[in-house]
């Protein structure tokens, strides 16, 4: 099979193989919890696709290697993301936030690339949020070595004002969790998810994060408005939700992200 990479699309080794008439993506994850990190990711995406009826590429098996484990999926065939494809984006996710819950969080831990994040059930969206998200993506962070303690400092002080700035209490739904554009494709069939993290969360932390490393058409808000709805503040409260990203960012890639962080902490001050 000829190999097409993707690298500057995923977080780990990728690939398109085909032989000529078949076409297949492959992922390689290394490591010794590989293996489990493919068949949680094989998991989530049936369980997306089975609770909200959304559209994700079709699992065909994970291979388990010496070194690590090989995910083979199903490849799907992208298409110039035009204003239909971010309508599509924006009642994909609405879809997923019509799924609800009793309780925050989910049956297993997900993954952001290589990064374990729990999801342990939680009562509260703020106590969840923090506790599962903000509080160990500090400790990482700071761990790592990247964080300097002023802003650690800044960060954690933020605990004093968590529940005001989380805003008004909101009903569990299902989120993808790692929603930013890059994991959700346009073809002409809508929007197929990959890569999620999902839990029964805060529909905002999607929101919040699908213009987390590039910028969106404004049609994907006005269409997920035909199924969900944005509440009032979602505005002052879309920093916050893109914390723990910028956290895991710094951890993993160092100081050119602080400049993010700093901002975000700023705009929360």
């Amino acid at each position: 099979m000829s190999p097409s990479g993707l690298r500057d699309r995923a977080s780990h080794p990728a690939a398109l193989l085909t032989d000529g008439e078949i076409e297949v993506y492959s992922k390689l994850v290394v490591g010794p919890n590989a293996i489990v990190q493919l068949r949680t990711e094989a998991a989530n995406l049936r369980y997306l696709a089975d609770r909200a009826e959304v559209l994700t590429p079709r699992v065909v098996g994970v291979i388990h290697l010496q070194a690590g484990a090989l995910m083979i999926m199903e490849a799907v065939a992208e298409v110039p993301r035009r204003a239909r494809h971010w309508r599509d984006y924006g009642r994909a996710l609405a879809c997923l936030h019509c799924v609800p819950s009793q309780s925050f969080g989910f049956d297993r831990d997900g993954y952001w690339g290589d990064l374990r994040i729990s999801n342990a059930w939680a009562d509260t969206w703020a106590e969840f949020f923090w506790a599962r998200r903000v509080e160990p993506g500090l400790q990482a962070a700071v761990e790592s070595g990247h964080l300097p303690p002023d802003l650690a400092r800044s960060v954690q002080a933020l605990e004093e004002r968590w529940e005001d700035l989380c805003g008004p209490l909101v009903v569990p739904t299902l989120i993808h969790g790692d929603a930013h554009q890059n994991n959700v494709l346009a073809t002409d069939a809508g929007a197929v998810l990959i890569d999620p993290a999902p839990c029964y969360g805060h529909p905002e932390f999607d929101l919040a994060n699908v213009d987390v490393f590039e910028p969106v058409s404004d049609e994907l808000f006005r269409a997920y408005e035909e199924i969900g709805t944005i509440r009032p503040g979602f505005e002052r409260r879309r920093e916050l939700w893109r914390l723990p990203f910028r956290l895991a960012m710094v951890e993993v890639e160092g100081a050119r992200w602080l400049g993010d962080l700093e901002t975000t902490v700023a705009r929360l001050g």
